[in-house]
């Protein structure tokens, strides 16, 4: 996601500038002032021309700097509004993402039984991951964060939860993808057995897919949460507590942080 936002930058003028306006002021009222004093007592109109042009430039530049300032003033806090609604938007639409991969994930993980499906699905959370942690960096190093400081502690707990997953990943999976090829090696020697009785009994045992059931951080990450089913009196996964409720948690206050500063 994107770490700053080009309209934040400068809406007024520098110092430099400032400087060189004021400078030319100066220079103006000084030439008026002393065009009026040598010209006063033979030169009355032309006095007069030089003293309405010093007046004309003095409050032209204040009443045009108050104009500008105000101005300037207005552009800014419009332009900051616009980047904090986009970077909140951006961090609910990066969470969301994350969301959506893993819930597909666990999905398809499911469905296919397999190691193979294991090896794709977890390549995917380590984009996911990545995504997690760009949205974590951002929310410590963006000033737009301070209106919504308390989603850093959430979307750490989300963080810390798919790390573990993928932990878990990176120490199984190889053990997982050398069983899964041996189990599709007799399975496709059953298939062509002319003995088969054509029954998915008489297959041979899916056990890769009843190994990585076994482990602590899958397991618990497929097993059935609120929305899936009525689970009273259930135990409650990890998966739900450190990734889901952490997820709606920060998705709540950025919603509320993001209606807040559309209605300003």
């Amino acid at each position: 996601m994107p770490e700053g936002d080009s309209r934040l930058e400068r809406t007024s003028f520098t110092t430099s500038e400032i400087g060189l306006m004021v400078t030319f002021l100066l220079f103006g009222l000084v030439v008026s002032i002393v065009g009026t004093v040598l010209t006063y007592k033979h030169y009355l109109d032309i006095a007069k021309l030089f003293a309405g042009a010093g007046i004309t430039l003095l409050f032209g530049a204040i009443f045009g700097g108050v104009v500008k300032l105000l101005i300037d003033n207005f552009d800014r806090r419009r332009a900051q509004r616009a980047a904090q609604v986009d970077f909140i938007a951006n961090v609910l639409s990066d969470l969301k993402g994350v969301h959506d991969r893993l819930d597909r994930g666990r999905t398809l993980l499911k469905a296919r039984q397999s190691a193979k499906s294991y090896g794709d699905e977890m390549t995917g959370f380590i984009d996911a991951s990545v995504a997690l942690k760009s949205v974590e960096r951002a929310l410590r190093t963006d000033r737009r964060t301070v209106p919504i400081q308390t989603v850093i502690q959430q979307v750490e707990l989300m963080d810390g939860y798919l790390r573990g997953l993928l932990e878990e990943f990176e120490v199984e999976y190889k053990k997982a993808s050398l069983t899964q090829s041996m189990f599709e090696a007799r399975l496709a020697q059953a298939l062509e057995s002319p003995a088969l009785d054509y029954s998915v009994e008489a297959l041979p045992e899916n056990r890769p897919w009843k190994s990585l059931k076994e482990l602590p951080c899958l397991m618990d990450f497929l097993l059935p949460v609120s929305v899936d089913e009525d689970r009273e009196g259930a135990r409650r996964s990890n998966y739900e507590a450190k990734f889901l409720e952490p997820l709606n948690a920060a998705s709540a206050t950025l919603r509320a942080a993001l209606a807040k500063e559309v209605s300003n």
